[in-house]
């Protein structure tokens, strides 16, 4: 199974005889391959969005077990949404055919239970992957400006990247505090891990000082960020407020703010409309 140049003739022996091989994708063929595309599911243009951004990216990744399929009448079976990220971002992309698919084949497509990022990391080795998974997605959301947006999921591929070149003590400082905010808060572990990665870039010291007093809320005066936030989130546990992810991450940041300003906080009056432009960055 060897990478291969092929005349695309969905009616020939060629493409309707059972075998795989590995092909590179350009545009043109990509755009020869959907118009066989007569009987799939409903497009998901999320979905071709995220392709197109790890094609975009350099991160897309040639994948032997997930084919382009081609039934035995030459109709695209599986494979529709990559095709079209290929169209879209203009960039050939190697995929492994198989054709010669018995059309009853499809009904068993996706079936099976996905594998997460998180499932991904653990099988490379990472501690506490569920966690570790659930901060830098948080994190790369908020950092690429769509924390406020649908809240796609980065890819393995971008996930790993940025745990690769992510300071390890950063990230074990931000684990711990990701465990120790989503048992003593209503908040995610995932948000909290993600402030406290950027609290402990910007200063290790502070950040520390500033979970502590968060959870254990000890020693503190009136007014101060930490312990407003520490009482507000505390009532909204015992009313069981549900707080949006967006809304999560707004409390611990703009609160970090303002306490690393020497500011008091009397009362948290969060907005009442989120946008990429206005959520708030560490300082």
């Amino acid at each position: 199974m060897t990478s291969a140049v092929l005349d695309f003739d969905p009616q020939s022996p060629v493409w309707l005889s059972p075998r795989t091989f590995r092909l590179t994708v350009t545009p043109e063929l990509a755009a020869q391959m959907l118009d066989t595309n007569k009987k799939n599911r409903p497009i998901s243009w999320r979905k071709v969005n995220d392709h197109v951004r790890e094609m975009q990216a350099g991160n897309w990744r040639y994948n032997p077990a997930d084919a382009l399929c081609f039934d035995t009448d030459g109709v695209l079976a599986n494979g529709q949404h990559r095709l079209l990220a290929v169209l879209d971002c203009e960039l050939a992309q190697d995929f492994l055919i198989a054709t010669g698919v018995e059309p009853s084949v499809q009904d068993v497509m996706d079936n099976g239970l996905v594998r997460t990022t998180a499932h991904q990391l653990a099988l490379s080795g990472y501690n506490d992957a569920k966690n570790l998974s659930a901060l830098a997605r948080v994190f790369l959301l908020w950092k690429n400006g769509t924390i406020t947006s649908a809240m796609r999921r980065p890819s393995t591929v971008t996930v790993k990247d940025f745990l690769e070149k992510t300071d390890p003590q950063a990230l074990e400082f931000a684990l711990a505090q990701a465990k120790r905010v989503a048992s003593a808060t209503p908040l995610r572990a995932g948000i909290g891990g993600a402030a406290a990665l950027a609290a402990y870039q910007l200063d290790p010291v502070a950040a520390q000082r500033f979970f502590d007093e968060l959870i254990e809320g000890v020693n503190l005066d009136a007014h101060t960020p930490t312990l407003t936030l520490k009482n507000y989130l505390a009532r909204h546990a015992a009313l069981r407020t549900r707080f949006r992810e967006p809304h999560q991450l707004w409390l611990l940041v703009s609160t970090w703010n303002s306490w690393r300003k020497g500011k008091t906080l009397v009362k948290i009056m969060s907005p009442t409309e989120w946008s990429a432009s206005t959520f708030p960055d560490m300082k």
